[in-house]
């Protein structure tokens, strides 16, 4: 009939759009201009966002020293280790973020808490060796590793996370990598009734902004 033809021109048309989409304006547009043609589309997927991931702070960081101090994590991953943070014992947790665009919540990840930093890791599955982007924001201020490697690393204080904020290039191994990311969480806000966000996103894609990698949840 004209209307099927219609909703598979208009499927066409917004899939073409979804897929070429960088922009969360844009993105989100045609997700939902989708959804409502009756196809479900994964922005998580399409902008190969990272989900899933093991947690671990607070850490204590007095006076901005957050950044430039090294916790455990910086000097190894060990998913059963516990070490002393902020008010007690610290272990890594699993996290899962349902936010649609990636963003992690390390107020509800790991504690509403100031002046302290919290560690992110995950895995993820590359088919071969290969050039690519990691890009992320963050809120304090971020810093990423990639198999061990600082590749990444900006004291910005109260700044907020926003998509593709930073970009830095790198080399992915065929087979697992792995990511480590650093958030500071910087003093509490003189007004009081401002709430101190806590948050990170961060993506893998190639040069021009599209998802290149599966990712897959370590072990």
């Amino acid at each position: 009939s004209v209307k099927e033809m219609k909703t598979e021109q208009a499927v066409a048309a917004f899939s073409k759009a979804f897929d070429s989409a960088r922009d969360v304006d844009q993105v989100r547009l045609a997700a939902t201009k989708l959804k409502s043609l009756g196809r479900e589309v994964s922005i998580v997927e399409h902008m190969g966002l990272l989900v899933d991931w093991h947690v671990m702070g607070p850490f204590d960081g007095p006076n901005f020293k957050a950044f430039k101090n090294v916790y455990p994590p910086e000097r190894e991953i060990n998913l059963d280790a516990t070490y002393d943070g902020q008010g007690g014992k610290v272990s890594w947790k699993r996290h899962h973020t349902p936010d649609e665009f990636g963003t992690v919540d390390l107020v509800r990840a790991v504690a509403a808490v100031d002046d302290a930093a919290a560690y992110a890791y995950t895995t993820i599955e590359s088919s071969e060796s290969r050039d690519a982007q990691i890009r992320g924001g963050a809120d304090d201020n971020l810093t990423i590793w990639l198999n061990g490697k600082k590749v990444f690393a900006k004291e910005e204080w109260q700044n907020g996370t926003r998509l593709d904020r930073f970009i830095a290039p790198v080399q992915l191994r065929k087979g697992t990598n792995e990511i480590l990311v650093k958030v500071c969480q910087g003093p509490k806000y003189q007004d009081q009734g401002m709430a101190n966000a806590w948050s990170m996103q961060i993506r893998i894609c190639d040069a021009t902004g599209k998802a290149i990698v599966l990712h897959k949840p370590s072990k």
